[in-house]
């Protein structure tokens, strides 16, 4: 069979893979993701304060000697992605080093120590342009010394390690006034995501090695969004075979926002400003790092009585492309065998949810000064309850002049209750002060004072909170009435 060669432009085939959409998190966690697979305990990143910024990721993992930097700097890598990957690889194609790296800048340096040995390579866009060649440039020993001068590397103590250096930043918003201003905030945005990515890593978990990841020596603090080991578990893990292996699922249900303190309300609001709302959904991972979050994948829209709900999904990174896993490792698809399988214990999950809202309506209207009613035409209707004890007693008061000027005002409260506000203040997760159990009490205790006042028995005080017989019961003890 004859055959010629087809080599690409590499100055054109780079240029075009620096396209792909790799943002700063998602670009800077595929680099911490060779540095995992390499065994590191410890991830430096670390961003002098330049005019024109550099970014240095430094990993004490095993290194590399020659043979194995010539390996890591060839785009597409030198193993079968689909076979001979390790099952703990967090790699994918053999593509993200230079592909993440080069989507962000365009100068990538590559300096790696292995028993006590530096070897050093860079991919230089502006070389690239100028040779179209597929040769890297070699960064002699002496040199590789210098350029990690301020890292660990240069410790005796540590024996191996790797360094991946990224610089001329030219994908900066054009209108940054300040380009390491602009730079530093993409890096603070982007610790944030580290912090979720990888927090089943960074808190440490039994069949993975714990790591530390540092930002100019800041200690990044894992975000579960499950609030593990903080609130109850909700079921027991369950499995989905699928081609020979299998997918672990694990239901979480958080509690209602008021019983969250301020600091675990904003973990599972995942530190970015984020309502309940948005990151209910499935949350799937590869290998313990977080791939995809945020969605019910079409199976399920996300609805406010549902925002408590969050499915953790687990695969092996065998089932690479069965989950349609992109070059990025940000999006995964669940295969159609499970789609099934995944809406059902969604659905079973979801009731849970709903449940904890059901019950605090339940809450909510056992006063029953608001009544709910089904309209003729299948609409809902709330308004005030005229037949309350305390509101018939105080119009039975009034003149007939009073009692219509009472009735148009308590008809008007109900046609003006600011409901799409309350809606929105839901959604926004804020904590509102009247439905918090605390001051519901108070508010139990005022009403069954007054009503005591006025000389109602305890049996109309308890048919006026039929739902509350527990806590009415308790007040009138404490009062001396039972």
């Amino acid at each position: 069979m004859e055959t010629r060669p087809a080599v690409p432009s590499a100055y054109n085939t780079i240029s075009s893979n620096r396209s792909i959409g790799y943002s700063m998190p998602s670009a800077v966690a595929d680099i911490i993701d060779n540095s995992i697979s390499a065994n590191a305990k410890n991830i430096d990143l670390i961003a002098p304060s330049l005019t024109d910024p550099v970014m240095f990721i430094v990993d004490d993992g095993c290194g590399m000697d020659q043979d194995e930097l010539d390996i890591a700097m060839t785009f597409g890598g030198a193993i079968n992605c689909q076979e001979d990957r390790p099952k703990n690889d967090l790699g994918r194609f053999g593509m993200g080093l230079k592909t993440a790296s080069l989507s962000q800048c365009t100068k990538l340096e590559v300096i790696s120590k292995k028993d006590g040995s530096f070897v050093g390579g860079c991919w230089d866009l502006a070389y690239i342009k100028k040779n179209d060649t597929w040769n890297y440039i070699v960064i002699p020993e002496a040199e590789c010394r210098s350029k990690v001068k301020d890292t660990f590397l240069l410790n005796d103590e540590i024996a191996s390690g790797t360094a991946v250096i990224w610089s001329h930043f030219d994908r900066l918003r054009e209108s940054a006034t300040n380009k390491f201003d602009e730079f530093s905030n993409q890096m603070s945005k982007t610790c944030k995501k580290l912090s979720l990515i990888f927090h089943r890593y960074l808190a440490g978990e039994e069949g993975i090695n714990k790591i530390r990841i540092t930002y100019n020596k800041n200690v990044l603090r894992p975000i579960d969004p499950f609030l593990t080991g903080e609130i109850a578990e909700v079921a027991k893990v369950k499995t989905i075979p699928l081609n020979n292996e299998v997918i672990t699922v694990h239901c979480h249900k958080l509690p209602y926002p008021d019983k969250l303190t301020k600091e675990q309300l904003n973990r599972a609001q995942l530190e970015d400003g984020s309502t309940l709302l948005e990151t209910q959904g499935f949350y799937v991972y590869r290998n313990k790092r977080l791939i995809d979050y945020g969605t019910w994948f079409g199976l399920a829209s996300k609805k406010d009585k549902t925002k408590l709900s969050r499915i953790q999904i687990d695969i092996p990174n065998t089932l690479d492309s069965v989950w349609s896993l992109d070059i990025k490792k940000s999006r995964a698809i669940p295969p159609e065998k499970i789609r099934e399988d995944l809406k059902q214990i969604l659905e079973n999950n979801a009731i849970k949810s709903k449940k904890t809202y059901t019950t605090r309506a339940r809450k909510k209207d056992s006063g029953t000064y608001w009544v709910r009613e089904v309209t003729p035409s299948n609409t809902i209707e709330y308004t005030i309850n005229d037949s309350h004890p305390l509101i018939k007693d105080f119009r039975s008061k009034l003149t007939s002049e009073q009692q219509r000027e009472f009735d148009f005002v308590l008809d008007n409260i109900s046609k003006f209750f600011p409901f799409s506000k309350l809606e929105l203040d839901q959604q926004e997760d804020k904590i509102i002060e009247n439905e918090r159990d605390e001051y519901q009490c108070n508010g139990l205790r005022e009403n069954i004072e007054l009503m005591v006042a006025y000389g109602y028995s305890n049996d109309d005080i308890f048919k006026t909170f039929p739902d509350l017989e527990e806590d009415v019961g308790k007040i009138l003890l404490e009062m001396g009435r039972l």
